[in-house]
């Protein structure tokens, strides 16, 4: 999903939260922190990383596929509670410094 859909996808759930122009790579990660202070208490809130992927763009040096990231992924969701509020995680649920 390109950036800028995230962005328009997120945009009506932030209205106290900044908004600039366009978000983009890293710039995401931030509208997720923000999101998770204006909405704490309401809300779980948390960014991803996908892990390296084989995929066109992660090449077939990649770590994982598609379906590990994605169930990965899935699993993490699942099991998300209150106190991961405003994490940074990756697709196995490990904790990545923002």
């Amino acid at each position: 999903m390109p950036v800028e859909s995230v962005y328009q996808r997120l945009e009506p759930l932030l209205p106290r939260v900044r908004k600039p122009i366009a978000y983009v790579g890293g710039e995401v990660n931030s509208v997720v922190k923000d999101a998770s202070l204006a909405y704490a208490g309401r809300a779980v809130c948390v960014a991803f990383h996908p892990g390296w992927v084989r995929t066109d763009m992660g090449g077939s040096g990649a770590d994982i596929d598609v379906k590990t990231s994605v169930a990965g992924m899935r699993r993490v969701v699942a099991a998300l509670s209150a106190r991961d509020n405003g994490a940074f995680l990756d697709y196995d649920g490990k904790a990545i410094a923002w």
